[in-house]
């Protein structure tokens, strides 16, 4: 009975000292205050209930997430670099054509002012092309245009003289090159216009003069090669009308000719030449990325008109 009483009394001083506990940290928590944890806070068998341990988070980036940044990072360099290197390629495309094209304007605005300037007979119109042979073929790179320095030729009414000619042609040792040819102090007169052999000779002697005494036009002709010479891809073409076999013909009255806009009299017509040039000049390689060699064509047509007389047509 003793030993009961006595069990007894240790259980309720026990549980009242939970209660007189719990009552102290519900007050605590009331007014903000929180008391210090005790030992047998922590023991279940003083306080009735388990304990357990909060579990811990951590906090950061696993690895796959990192690995996902990483590659989607890489992707978006990639991206910028490969359109800044557009971008760029871009412009130095864009001022490489407006180059070539300002290069091909100035070498058109040399032959048409020569064109303006060009003088004509009944014996020669004013330009001629002579083709260069290369291999049985003949290639039209060369425009001879009688344009006098001071305007009026020695001879008016016959061939023109060596030093009153504009020859325009490639270099012969530097095809790369589209030069404009001039002689000084030559007064031979020139072969006629049917003598091609002849004509092809005096232009290898003009252009086998020392450069100095040439102008350069361009240096960015697009070569090609034809059994193993290099030529330069520039054409010339001249028509006239009439024409000269139209010319020649005597069975071809004068009013029959082919008149232009039939500008023409009893004793003197109106005779029309035209001169059309096709120059293929090179790109430069400004770009970043390796690419072919490659080109740009352009054409040009330029005419004058001259006066011929019925007298001269035969003779």
């Amino acid at each position: 009975m003793f030993l009961a009483s006595s069990f007894d009394s240790r259980i309720t001083r026990s549980l009242r000292w939970v209660r007189h506990s719990d009552r102290r940290d519900g007050q605590a928590e009331k007014v903000g205050l929180r008391r210090k944890p005790l030992a047998s806070d922590h023991d279940p068998h003083r306080r009735g209930i388990s304990h357990q341990t909060p579990k811990s988070y951590g906090v950061g980036f696993t690895l796959v997430e990192m690995l996902a940044a990483v590659a989607l990072t890489g992707l978006i360099v990639v991206g910028i670099v490969a359109f800044a290197q557009l971008a760029e390629d871009s412009f130095a495309t864009g001022q490489d054509s407006s180059e070539t094209i300002q290069i091909a304007r100035t070498c058109f605005q040399q032959i048409e002012s020569m064109l303006n300037a060009a003088w004509g007979n009944e014996l020669f119109p004013g330009a001629l092309v002579v083709p260069r042979l290369v291999s049985g073929t003949q290639f039209p790179e060369t425009l001879v245009i009688w344009c006098p320095v001071t305007g009026q030729p020695r001879n008016p009414d016959g061939l023109p003289c060596v030093d009153e000619l504009v020859v325009l042609s490639p270099d012969s040792s530097r095809p790369h090159e589209l030069r404009k040819y001039r002689v000084s102090n030559n007064s031979a007169t020139v072969p006629s216009p049917s003598n091609v052999s002849a004509w092809q000779s005096l232009i290898h002697g003009i252009q086998s003069q020392s450069p100095a005494q040439s102008q350069l036009l361009t240096d960015r002709l697009r070569t090609f090669t034809v059994n193993n010479v290099t030529l330069g891809a520039i054409r010339f073409r001249v028509e006239t009308v009439p024409s000269d076999s139209e010319w020649a013909d005597s069975s071809v009255t004068w009013s029959t000719l082919s008149w232009p806009q039939g500008l023409y009299g009893p004793n003197r017509g109106v005779r029309r030449v035209s001169v059309h040039t096709e120059i293929q000049l090179r790109k430069k390689t400004g770009s970043l990325t390796p690419q072919p060699e490659a080109s740009c064509s352009f054409w040009h047509s330029h005419a004058y008109l001259y006066t011929v007389r019925k007298e001269k047509r035969l003779q």
